[in-house]
């Protein structure tokens, strides 16, 4: 519904960033930032932005947490919650 066209979907330029640092040889920290746009004009979307801090035990394990915020997305307001994920390859 909010994809690639709408009633207001005119071409717009919109900003997106990541960034990382290892503040340790295993630990990462960072943060990422998605602009959105509304392609509809009776729904809004906001911002999307993330915190996180990773930790690499190993060249075969990580551990990722994180702070994730939609912000509003197709009329449900307070999209937020944490994230953890554990990854193993062997």
């Amino acid at each position: 519904m909010l994809g690639y066209g709408g009633d207001d979907s005119k071409s717009k330029l919109l900003f997106e960033s990541a960034a990382g640092l290892f503040v340790t040889e295993t630990v990462a920290i960072g943060a990422e930032f998605r602009q959105k746009r509304n392609h509809l004009s009776a729904i809004t979307e906001d911002n999307w932005y993330d915190l996180f801090v990773a930790w690499f035990p190993s060249k075969n394990v990580s551990v990722t947490g994180a702070y994730v915020d939609l912000g509003e997305v197709v009329g449900q307001k307070d999209q937020n919650g944490f994230y953890f994920s554990l990854q193993a390859a062997f």
